[in-house]
């Protein structure tokens, strides 16, 4: 998948070869991470789908396109939290996770509670990861992630194999997870 240049310059190699092997955030990406707001998660490839979104009237959220703030993406939230989520992932992808953690805190929806739920696991609270976890419910991105790590990927028993082998061990599950969950919550804010 192809993201806007802001996200994409934090999605490096060394990015995810650290990611869930720190607890203290990469320094070195705080300040495009600072830069970030919810309109850079927006494509600016995809068409608007509001004819004047320039109206603050609008419901757009400040987004200067428009796009897919309004649209639905079921049960999973709006595009509006989904952009959020993506924001959420980011700085949890850099393991900035007070930050991580306030953003996903703060959505309602099934996606902000694995982002939550993930960011728990990350600083080894599993019982309270699972927590999370069970509110997220039936996910489509565990198939992803299924067909990523080449078997079933369940994230309760993936709690449990962190905490027994830790993050090392674990590392090419939860980028894959990451990946997954990324791509999904990107997709969810673009609708068109």
């Amino acid at each position: 998948m192809q993201y806007p240049n802001a996200i994409q310059n934090l999605m490096t190699e060394g990015a995810f070869e650290n990611y869930t092997l720190e607890t203290t955030g990469n320094s070195e990406a705080l300040a495009n991470l600072q830069a970030l707001t919810v309109d850079s998660i927006f494509d600016p490839s995809l068409p608007s789908d509001s004819p004047d979104s320039s109206d603050p009237s609008s419901g757009h959220l400040g987004n200067p396109a428009g796009r897919g703030v309004t649209g639905q993406t079921g049960h999973q939230g709006n595009s509006g939290e989904m952009a959020k989520a993506c924001l959420s992932g980011l700085w949890l992808l850099h393991n900035f996770l007070d930050r991580s953690h306030d953003i996903s805190q703060s959505l309602p929806s099934p996606v902000g509670s694995h982002w939550h739920a993930i960011m728990h696991r990350m600083e080894g609270d599993f019982s309270n990861s699972k927590y999370w976890y069970r509110r997220v419910g039936d996910c489509p991105v565990y198939q992803s992630v299924s067909d990523q790590i080449g078997e079933p990927f369940d994230p309760f028993a993936f709690v449990d194999q962190v905490e027994s082998q830790g993050s090392h061990a674990t590392r090419l599950t939860a980028v894959a997870e990451w990946r997954s969950l990324f791509a999904f919550c990107f997709s969810g804010a673009n609708i068109s």
